[in-house]
């Protein structure tokens, strides 16, 4: 709770039209492959300062996040094993609890500084997991507003490596595919999939705020960052973008 002491940020990415009075929830979805010398470079750049490629790739979504939107304070949402926060560890289910994440993304620094300052973050986040996203609104009395979500808009999600060859049998070849979903219950959901050594981003978007070359554009461009990052960590991150 103590993050969020002080004004909380509402997060303003650039909109193709203007948010309505009230939330609409209609979604397409863009997807854009990293391929696995990609991964695997930016693997090894956040092991190099103790970070996981879930670290790794959520910082660089923040940088992209306060790059567009021009903010150096923003909350992005990932989601973690709800039997966690209700101390049912035993329990075999779908039980998903929403993490709200403050990334305080000072692009002028080096990615080094930005990535070791949000495993911090992310590690606080799970160790406090218990405090429910429903808690913590009403700890904090967050204004709301029937135009947007409260606290967070935006979610990052990394799912476990699969294999095609571990679902495999004989004389049977397995390919993996998601289905998009037609609604969502963000402005921008990115969905990192990991399969076969690659990452296929997918980005799940809002219709009524975005469009899809907006969306696509904006892939291309976290990406880009993500091989000049791997590259070169030390440079300042505005300079990726």
């Amino acid at each position: 709770v103590r993050q969020y002491d002080g004004a909380i940020p509402a997060l303003e990415l650039p909109v193709d039209r203007p948010r309505r009075a009230f939330r609409t929830f209609d979604s397409l979805r863009e997807d854009l492959v990293l391929d696995a010398a990609l991964v695997e470079a930016v693997r090894k750049l956040g092991s190099r300062h103790g970070a996981s490629l879930f670290v790794t790739l959520f910082s660089a979504f923040g940088a992209l996040l306060a790059r567009l939107s021009g903010q150096d304070d923003l909350v992005v949402g990932v989601p973690s094993a709800g039997q966690a926060s209700g101390g049912h560890e035993s329990l075999v289910g779908h039980c998903v609890q929403l993490l709200p994440i403050r990334v305080a993304a000072d692009v002028e620094q080096p990615f080094t500084a930005l990535l070791e300052a949000t495993r911090g973050r992310v590690l606080d986040a799970y160790e406090h997991q218990a405090c429910t996203f429903g808690q913590l609104l009403k700890k904090l009395q967050v204004p709301r507003d029937p135009g947007r979500r409260p606290l967070v808009s935006v979610l990052f999600n990394l799912d476990q490596a699969i294999r095609s060859e571990d679902l495999s049998a004989a004389g049977l070849k397995v390919g993996l595919a998601s289905n998009p979903r037609l609604y969502e219950n963000f402005d921008l959901f990115l969905n990192a999939s990991q399969s076969d050594g690659r990452v296929i981003l997918e980005c799940q978007y809002n219709t009524g705020l975005f469009d899809g070359e907006s969306v696509r554009r904006w892939l291309e461009l976290y990406r880009t960052a993500l091989q000049r990052l791997a590259a070169d960590p030390q440079q300042a991150t505005v300079d990726a973008f």
